[in-house]
């Protein structure tokens, strides 16, 4: 399309001035286009998550890579989900900033759980101002800061790190139920075969965190994980151990009443620890 030249002696400040609005009014589109590109190149990577382990849980055949009507092995699927996984987590996780949480809830998405104790999180920048974080457990920290570091470098997961990494993980996508505040949101889990986890959420956050405790604080404080509680069952107290609480306020209490392998479950609420007592019933 040519463009009209106009002499600098030829503009009067009116002209001047409406050139200038018009001028700043395409940087803003771009801008703003630039924003919408980014914002789909993030949706086309959440989704291609998603299909690709959907095709695991399937077992359909994957997308191209493979000779025709070869259908991917587990490994091998696992391996394709966690390298792009971390790949979009590379791109987005802004390393420099760091803090810590002790969480100590256990979190369920699609059907897989794992217990986040405490965690090192890292920022997600994203073009839909959502506030992303990905929760690391801390012992795995350095390794996994050194994965997303590599990735940044060389531009993908190394397939031998990749095939390494799909024998204890598996990619999760799906959904996460929260309370304090009450939402159920998009999220991603890399779940562990030892029951820890890497989740990608805007949850948790320290006042979260806060927020949970102080609406399931009881005498002597919460109980932790592992401690001899009570619980409050269809109005009777009950003893055992607190086997977990998860991220929706529900508890798991192995009560010494119950047969191996029976769980009662309660609101965290109706569970307070005891500072003493005799030996368990059985």
């Amino acid at each position: 399309m040519p463009v009209e030249v106009i002499p600098v002696e030829q503009v009067d400040d009116e002209e001047f001035v409406e050139l200038q609005e018009d001028y700043e009014d395409q940087c803003n589109d771009v801008v703003d286009l630039q924003h919408r590109l980014r914002a789909a190149q993030l949706e086309v990577e959440q989704l291609r998550i998603r299909l690709r382990a959907n095709c695991g849980r399937q077992k359909m055949a994957p997308p191209p890579a493979l000779l025709p009507g070869a259908a991917a092995s587990d490994s091998q699927q696992r391996a394709c989900d966690i390298s792009s996984c971390l790949r979009w987590i590379a791109e987005h996780a802004d390393l420099s900033r760091v803090e810590v949480l002790d969480v100590g809830l256990e979190v369920l998405v699609s059907g897989h759980s794992a217990n986040l104790k405490r965690v090192v999180q890292w920022p997600l920048t994203t073009p839909d101002g959502r506030e992303l974080r990905v929760s690391v457990p801390v012992e795995q920290e350095r390794e996994m800061r050194a994965i997303l570091e590599d990735v940044r470098v060389l531009g993908d997961l190394d397939a031998a790190t990749a095939h390494l990494l799909a024998a204890t993980w598996e990619v999760v996508p799906g959904e996460l139920a929260t309370c304090h505040p009450t939402s159920v949101e998009p999220a991603v889990l890399l779940a562990n075969q030892d029951g820890e986890g890497i989740l990608v959420a805007t949850w948790p956050t320290a006042a979260a965190l806060d927020s949970f405790r102080a609406a399931h604080s009881s005498v002597g404080g919460s109980p932790l994980v592992g401690e001899r509680v009570e619980v409050d069952y269809e109005g009777q107290w009950y003893s055992g151990l607190l086997h977990s609480v998860d991220s929706t306020g529900r508890a798991g209490v192995v009560c010494d009443v119950d047969a191996p392998g029976i769980l009662t479950i309660a609101g965290f609420g109706s569970v307070r620890r005891i500072a003493s007592e005799g030996p368990p019933l059985f």
